[in-house]
């Protein structure tokens, strides 16, 4: 649940940061996975 001051940086910004969702580590795989398919759909090189 958001409290009062992350809804409101929601409603400005369109994004918050949710301190300790996912580790560093599944970020890192999150973001290899990413580079992979924009590399396999669109030829993007990361």
């Amino acid at each position: 649940m958001l409290n009062a001051e992350q809804l409101s940086e929601f409603k400005r910004d369109g994004i918050i940061k949710i301190p300790a969702a996912f580790t560093a580590d599944d970020a890192a795989r999150m973001g290899d996975v990413l580079w992979a398919e924009l590399a396999r759909r669109h030829g993007i090189k990361r």
